[in-house]
């Protein structure tokens, strides 16, 4: 019998491709995950199915579109979610897997359901606090931040507070495991160590955030000192990458390291990922493979639904998910989206081209070779391709709709049978 191998699937919050340097950014940002993309695989047109983070989390450990608002924090719709689809976790457990997830991710926690599959599963002491942000005036809610960011909380918990956690947990775990560890160092407010930050004046930062925040982050103005400590905190994430190989090499894990969606920085009006866009610096996402059987570079596009498929087939085991594989070539186009108080926004990612329906009151199409960062919408120019493209999204929205009656028809079949 092979033995199987052991995974570390590593989520970086926020973290856009072109800000990594093993992705062509000019700083060094990246120097562990650059080795490893190296010796590794890596592509260079990963794509998240859907922003922020709950979506594009479900899809990776599905292969599912999830079909509610992608903004939706009501837990009791992702744990209904999660309770009928199958997770990466639940069938690598299945597998024989021992599966273990320490995070502080507030959106991944296991009060929306998050938890699926997993032995041991560790985020926040108060797993309700993300619904409490939500029903808090604006003004709590700013100071509620403020609070997070100054005491290093929340969505500014550093990976350093709970590192001897995830080596507690891994050294005591069954073999095989598959531990998911999740970053936040990366999300804003992008607090990193005082050693990768020793340029930036706190004060200087939580005025430039009042400042976006008071135009409801549209703000088109690119502020230099805030991605300075964006790719700081971006640099502080590879140490974690560094430390926890040193720390797990032995056991010769898979690592697999990716992000759930990117921030921007003004380039379409608007800062961070709290917006139904689905422009690049939202959805071009890093992705490696690192220390398996797989070397090389993919140029094509593959979607993050792929996730849960990939690591199957990483581990020789028949795939049950309904997207497939990405580590044996990859797709003409994949699609990303959102739903937005029941309004779908919808993207065709091609190589060098991208459509995006929803989006705006007219359709979008972009030259992604000589357009990278979506600056010259084309779409009067190409009649021939946007046809095309129209007949994948209304083949794909055509599906969905059969997927879900099939859904709905068979969970009342199980009902009357209960």
């Amino acid at each position: 019998m092979v033995e199987k191998r052991n995974i570390v699937l590593i989520s970086i919050d926020s973290l856009r491709a072109d800000h990594c340097s093993f992705m062509g950014y000019e700083k060094i940002t990246t120097p562990t995950i650059d080795k490893m993309a190296r010796k590794g695989l890596f592509f260079e047109n990963a794509i998240a199915a859907s922003v922020p983070t709950a979506p594009s989390i479900f899809s990776s450990f599905t292969g599912e579109f999830p079909p509610i608002d992608s903004f939706s924090k009501k837990a009791e719709s992702w744990r209904s979610l999660f309770a009928t689809n199958i997770t990466i976790a639940f069938q690598l457990r299945k597998l024989g897997y021992c599966t273990l997830s320490v995070h502080k991710h507030p959106w991944a926690s296991k009060y929306f359901g998050f938890d699926k599959g997993f032995d041991y599963f560790s985020s926040l002491g108060d797993p309700t606090k993300a619904e409490k942000k939500e029903k808090m005036s604006e003004f709590r809610r700013k100071l509620d931040n403020i609070l997070d960011f100054l005491t290093k909380k929340g969505e500014s918990t550093p990976w350093e507070s709970y590192y001897e956690e995830i080596i507690d947990v891994v050294t005591n775990a069954k073999r095989p495991y598959f531990l998911w560890v999740f970053l936040l160092d990366t999300h804003w407010p992008y607090l990193s160590t005082k050693r990768f930050s020793s340029h930036t004046s706190y004060v200087s930062l939580l005025y430039k955030y009042w400042k976006i925040g008071r135009k409801r982050m549209l703000y088109e103005k690119k502020e230099k000192i805030i991605i300075d400590a964006y790719d700081k905190s971006i640099r502080y994430a590879d140490t974690f990458v560094k430390r926890l190989w040193e720390d797990l090499k032995d056991d010769d894990p898979i690592f697999i390291i990716h992000s759930d969606h990117g921030d921007g920085f003004g380039e379409h009006g608007f800062y961070y990922h709290y917006v139904p866009k689905l422009y690049e610096e939202l959805i071009h996402v890093p992705l490696i493979i690192y220390n398996a059987d797989v070397k090389g570079k993919i140029k094509n596009p593959i979607s993050l639904r792929g996730m849960a498929s990939s690591i199957i087939e990483l581990i020789g085991e028949e795939n049950i998910f309904p997207c497939k594989s990405f580590l044996n070539g990859s797709e003409d186009y994949v699609i990303s989206k959102v739903f937005n108080d029941e309004k779908r926004v919808i993207a065709v990612r091609m190589r060098d081209w991208k459509f995006i329906s929803g989006q705006k009151d007219k359709d979008e199409l972009y030259n992604l070779k000589k357009d990278p960062y979506e600056q010259e919408n084309v779409i009067e120019e190409h009649p021939d391709l946007v046809r095309e493209v129209k007949d994948i999204i209304k083949s794909h929205i055509k599906h969905e709709e059969e997927t879900r009656r099939i859904r709905i028809a068979t969970s009342r079949l199980k009902n009357k049978i209960l």
